[in-house]
């Protein structure tokens, strides 16, 4: 294994990482956003603040599930395979 191909094996798992940590963290976004919802439920100014938790929240987990499966991390791996 050269240097150049462990650099990228190495920035491959930090981002595969990362991109567990942000799916999870817009999960409870969204968990967070429909709690906060169903408890302010006469109160409008809180219920508009949890819709965008709500709305965005699931947003971000697409983008990021899309990202993962197409994004940087591949790119990375391609460029490995290509030093090799």
């Amino acid at each position: 294994m050269t240097s150049i191909e462990g650099i990228f094996r190495f920035l491959i798992g930090i981002i595969d990482k990362l991109i567990y940590l942000v799916i999870g963290v817009a999960l409870l976004a969204f968990i967070w956003g429909v709690f906060n919802y169903l408890r302010n439920y006469n109160n409008e100014k809180e219920r508009k603040a949890s819709v965008n938790y709500i709305i965005y929240g699931p947003i971000l987990v697409f983008i990021n599930l899309a990202f993962s499966c197409t994004g940087l991390s591949p790119c990375i791996a391609a460029l490995s395979r290509a030093f090799h």
